[in-house]
């Protein structure tokens, strides 16, 4: 948007709304060239392969009720054929349904993935009672899972797709 109105400034501004424009369209460029020749990163161990499984299930499609087995069935498959991978890794609410609803299957595909030396990081969605809230009043998180040596989660804060779950659960395609 700084270009847009820095062009924008070229285009109808005074001289000096001009010089200012050109020296903010230019600037950058030098700037990060002289930023490209510092290394920001170090290596901190040996490389770690890494699998990602995407099942390519259309959002439209992932939460219909009728979809829920094959979208599990899908992911599961798509681990399996990963197993021996030291990480493998699902994208962002990739489960059809609340971790809290799925620890059976979540279990025994981390009980599959251990045996095989695979670790598994899984965007998933969850809810826990709301704090101060009435019983039976949640709060959804857009969450991460670490299936490791120890189970760790990550809430997102942010960027949560609150009225795509809510509108799921309105419409009863989310068990």
């Amino acid at each position: 948007m700084l270009s847009a109105g820095a062009c924008v400034a070229l285009l109808l501004g005074t001289r000096g709304e001009r010089m200012a424009a050109l020296a903010l369209l230019v600037l950058p460029w030098p700037l990060g060239v002289a930023l490209d020749r510092i290394d920001w990163t170090s290596v901190s161990g040996p490389a770690v392969a890494v699998a990602v499984v995407q099942g390519a299930i259309p959002q439209d499609e992932k939460w219909l009720d009728s979809n829920h087995d094959t979208t599990l069935r899908i992911y599961r498959d798509l681990t399996r054929s990963a197993l021996g991978t030291p990480l493998i890794v699902w994208p962002e609410a990739a489960a059809p349904d609340l971790a809290n609803n799925l620890l059976g299957f979540l279990g025994a595909l981390y009980k599959e993935a251990s045996a095989r030396g695979s670790a598994l990081v899984l965007g998933v969605l969850r809810a826990d009672p709301a704090p101060g809230g009435k019983p039976g009043e949640e709060v959804y998180f857009n969450a991460v899972v670490a299936l490791a040596e120890h189970v760790s989660w990550y809430d997102k804060r942010h960027l949560v797709p609150f009225s795509e779950l809510k509108d799921c659960y309105r419409e009863g395609r989310l068990h």
